[in-house]
């Protein structure tokens, strides 16, 4: 084995270094800086360079506001180890592979979560090592810009000479694809196998790039962690986030080139004002959350990815989706009534008003009614977690059968020992058993002789699904793909199980309610 890996790419050459046998290149230029006169505009491919960049080390990553609460609470485990400097040359790429040959290996393309303002492809859990070691894979993650850089839509009066395109942090990641078509040969891949996968925001991300003209044909399969992206934002909802920040700012539409002059940290105080305000918080139809994200602009986003109907564009595209159980617990676990015990049903019903009006008693009646046994606290859980990630995967996976290409579904039900089983099968905890990082995912997983034997299983499924469209695995050697009326999951824990329809109660509630809304 040579001492260092090294390729020769269209922008000169690049050396990285083996851990634990794999070719491991971190912080790979795919796109120029974004900063200056490249603030806000769409992304560039690197300019090449001389002599050999050191890919041994994380590159920066996107610029993003404080997490606060979030970095001394359990949700750090998913949000708190963005390694790397924040920085506007952020357009970068982690590559893990078994061997610098000729294999063509298919290629796994991970987009992190934390919706679109936080996180990175940088982060701990998502070290590709293991997957490439275990798989023989091609694993590549990326970074790319999020919050205002990636979701400010500046289009409309005063915007005609700026040259700014609506959500170019969706189009970082098209031009991220394309080098990997481009590029991923030199590292053991087959740029015509290649897989997205992502979860929470990166599943999200996904969804969107399936129904993205300029994304056509980058990719060929999909797995959306606890992320349906099933819509986007409307432009007038761009726009008046828009407005609101530049108001903060002080810049008049006339002139908007003095946004690419304003230095990082006023944006991002700028941005989390705004983010947080009414209009920041609001929520668009169909879409849980609003603050800045990808808009439905006509262009690069010309359609919802799943609205109802799938989005032509991805007809040929497989995709693997699927939530876990207890998707609410690990955010609750911020909630003072949640976290002290002292959530009862008249509170939880008092919450409920605000999320289905007057079908508030009719939601916590059928809960009541089908889960029996809950506690006020159990039930919000599941509560949110089927209005928020639930029912729109199924409504996503729902789509998605009527089209050509398969689609398979599943739920992650192993409740984790962590924190004294509050997390339970919360969002994010399937994440270290799909990339084997059980170690460092120790703060979602805890410690279980279980936790071994589910990882070997789920991480061959993801592969399985990279390699043959079929996730395929020891736990389950025939996984058969999802149709309607019989909607076949996957339920996933220590006993894998195949039902039909899982909590279909709730997903009748849930479309009337989003029906009468």
């Amino acid at each position: 084995m040579d001492p260092q890996p090294e390729v020769t790419l269209k922008c000169g050459r690049v050396r990285g270094r083996y851990e634990s046998g794999i070719a491991v290149f971190r912080g790979v230029r795919y796109g120029a800086p974004t900063g200056g006169k490249n603030r806000f505009r769409p992304p560039v491919p690197a300019e090449p360079w001389d002599g050999v960049f050191e890919a041994d080390a994380y590159g920066p990553h996107c610029p993003q506001p404080d997490l606060g609460l979030i970095a001394s609470s359990p949700l750090a485990a998913l949000f708190g180890s963005v390694n790397g400097e924040a920085s506007e040359d952020c357009l970068r790429l982690n590559i893990y592979s078994p061997s610098i040959d000729n294999r063509k290996r298919p290629v796994m393309f991970w987009i992190h979560g934390g919706y679109y303002t936080f996180g990175s492809g940088n982060e701990a859990l998502y070290d590709g090592t293991a997957m490439a070691s275990s798989g023989d894979v091609v694993i590549v993650s990326v970074t790319h810009r999020l919050n205002l850089f990636g979701y400010l839509l500046l289009d409309g009066a005063g915007s005609e000479d700026f040259g700014q395109k609506p959500n170019v942090g969706q189009l970082d990641l098209v031009l991220a694809l394309q080098w990997v078509r481009d590029n991923i040969e030199k590292f053991g891949g087959d740029p015509e196998q290649v897989t997205l996968f992502g979860e929470s925001g990166g599943g999200r991300k996904c969804a969107l790039l399936m129904a993205m003209p300029a994304a056509k044909g980058l990719f060929k399969r999909a797995i959306i962690q606890s992320g349906p992206g099933t819509r986007v934002v409307t432009a007038d909802y761009g726009r008046q986030l828009a407005d609101a920040l530049l108001d903060q700012l002080g810049i008049a539409r006339a002139n908007l080139s003095q946004l690419q002059d304003i230095p990082v940290s006023r944006l991002l105080e700028a941005h989390s004002v705004v983010a947080q305000s009414k209009l920041g918080q609001s929520r668009q139809p169909g879409f849980i959350y609003g603050g800045f994200s990808p808009v439905l602009d006509g262009e690069v986003m010309p359609s919802h990815p799943f609205d109802e109907v799938a989005s032509p564009l991805c007809d040929d595209v497989s995709i693997l989706i699927g939530t876990n159980r207890d998707e609410q617990a690990l955010f609750l676990l911020l909630d003072p009534e949640y976290r002290s015990g002292s959530l009862n049903e008249q509170k939880l019903l008092e919450r409920l008003e605000g999320i289905a009006g007057d079908r508030a008693a009719d939601v916590l009646d059928i809960y009541r009614h089908n889960e029996p046994d809950a506690s006020a606290a159990d039930l919000l859980v599941s509560i949110e977690t089927d209005r928020t990630y639930w029912y729109h995967s199924v409504k996503l996976a729902d789509a998605k059968a009527a089209q050509s290409a398969p689609v398979f579904m599943y739920r992650f039900d192993w409740p984790s020992p962590a924190l004294g089983g509050k997390l339970k099968a919360c969002h994010g905890v399937e994440i270290p058993f799909v990339f084997g990082n059980l170690q460092v995912g120790a703060g979602l997983v805890g410690e279980s002789i279980e936790a071994e034997d589910i990882f070997r299983s789920v991480s061959q499924a993801w592969m399985n699904f990279a390699k043959t469209g079929k996730p395929d695995c020891p736990a389950i050697p025939d996984w058969p793909s999802y149709s309607l009326p019989q909607r076949k999951t996957m339920l996933i824990d220590v006993n894998w199980q195949l039902v039909d329809d899982p909590k279909g109660w709730a997903r009748e509630l849930w479309a009337s309610i989003e029906i009468s809304q």
